[in-house]
């Protein structure tokens, strides 16, 4: 699928696995360099491509389907969309920009919105991943806020409210949240899961 807001510039037809991707996540990097160098490393004949770039300004740069395996995060590729953000080399850490962080959260949002992945940091589940997960480099080095993530509509918050409960209502609303029946109310600094369940004693 092609994201309505990005900016279209195809990356090099070779550069794809010929199984299709079903994404059921996103891994966000960091490009430890310019628009430029985005560029050419795309263009160039290094084994490596992604789907989208998130540049300083803000624009999108989309360079394939989203259903089209890139090669950007070795285990990932075959299950994640891949994201680039402009930026990070010299501080690695550099924040992102306000108008890069929020076209990162939107597309981030309309991806689990079309493929039908919710928004999660925290295990079991999770579908927010970053490159050092899948190889020994740091990318992207802490510029990505996750908690900003996670508060999207995707991710729909619900309060169980029980009146004096007794063992099976307990029983009931940890089943619930066993089987993620119940999505976070917000996450952590950690990327852990946050619940609010309001017991109503007598």
């Amino acid at each position: 699928m092609w994201y309505p807001a990005a900016l279209i510039r195809p990356g090099p037809a070779w550069k794809q696995n010929a199984s299709p991707l079903w994404p059921q996540g996103v891994v966000c990097h960091s490009a430890v360099g310019y628009e430029g160098g985005l560029h050419d490393v795309l263009d160039s004949n290094t084994p490596s491509s992604w789907h989208f770039s998130i540049l300083y300004s803000g624009v999108i740069e989309q360079h394939y389907d989203t259903t089209v395996q890139c090669w950007h995060a070795q285990a990932a590729n075959s299950f994640a969309v891949g994201i680039e953000h402009e930026g990070g080399y010299s501080p690695e850490n550099e924040a992102l920009t306000p108008a890069q962080l929020a076209s990162s959260v939107a597309l981030v949002r309309w991806l689990g919105e079309v493929h039908n992945f919710p928004l999660m940091r925290a295990e079991p589940g999770r579908t927010l991943f970053e490159h050092n997960q899948f190889y020994p480099k740091p990318c992207p080095s802490g510029r990505i806020p996750w908690e900003e993530y996670a508060m999207v509509d995707v991710v729909k918050p619900r309060r169980l409210d029980v009146a004096s409960p007794d063992d099976q209502d307990l029983r009931a609303m940890i089943s619930a949240l066993a089987n993620n029946r119940v999505t976070p109310v917000r996450f952590d600094a950690d990327g852990k899961a946050v619940y609010e369940i309001a017991i109503t004693l007598p």
